[in-house]
């Protein structure tokens, strides 16, 4: 990713009315993009954000030093 661009993720938690259950509501507004999931979900997805990122940091020194 050549450039700095940022991209704004809004988070909320939210509890359903009909559905009586919890969830967590991700936005992305650049992307005209919004999902609700269980709060189980979005920490795997979380937990995905965090393990990508470690990778993309190893790939990028492994590049860099070959």
């Amino acid at each position: 990713m050549g450039q700095d661009k940022q991209i704004d993720f809004m988070v909320s938690s939210g509890f359903g009315g009909n559905t009586q259950q919890p969830y967590v509501q991700v936005l992305i507004e650049a992307a005209d993009f919004m999902t609700q999931m269980s709060p189980g979900e979005a920490r795997g997805l979380a937990l995905n954000l965090l393990e990508c990122a470690d990778a993309a940091e190893s790939d990028a020194f492994l590049i860099t030093f070959l």
